[in-house]
């Protein structure tokens, strides 16, 4: 069928093959890029609670994470959606990109620390 003609256009010779559209023109990309480097700016708070070597450190760590820290960063993500989101479901523009994705796989990780943690 038609697959062996498009095998080779694929990145990885194979599918399924997810894209996104990263905004509409250079300016709606800036806009991605900045709420992706927040989204990176959480993850990078978050990770090394994460990974304390101690369990009982560890814990600490998380607890004043979820306590002190996140709810910063999830301000941060309310401006950004109010300033790019044209009022829609979407942190840019009124369409899904690879933002938002980003955005629900950490939220994932988060939820599976303190299931609460993004109720506010």
């Amino acid at each position: 069928s038609e697959w062996p003609s498009h095998k080779a256009e694929m990145t990885l010779d194979q599918i399924p093959v997810l894209e996104f559209e990263a905004g509409k023109d250079n300016f709606e990309q800036a806009k991605v890029d900045a709420v992706a480097d927040t989204i990176r700016d959480l993850a990078v708070a978050f990770v090394p609670n994460r990974r304390a070597p101690d369990e009982v450190k560890r814990e600490e760590l998380l607890k004043k994470f979820f306590a002190d820290e996140l709810p910063k960063h999830l301000q941060n993500f309310e401006v950004l959606a109010k300033l790019c989101g044209n009022g829609g479901s979407f942190f840019v523009g009124n369409h899904l990109t690879w933002a938002d994705s980003l955005f629900n796989d950490l939220g994932e990780i988060l939820l599976n620390f303190d299931e609460n943690c993004l109720n506010n």
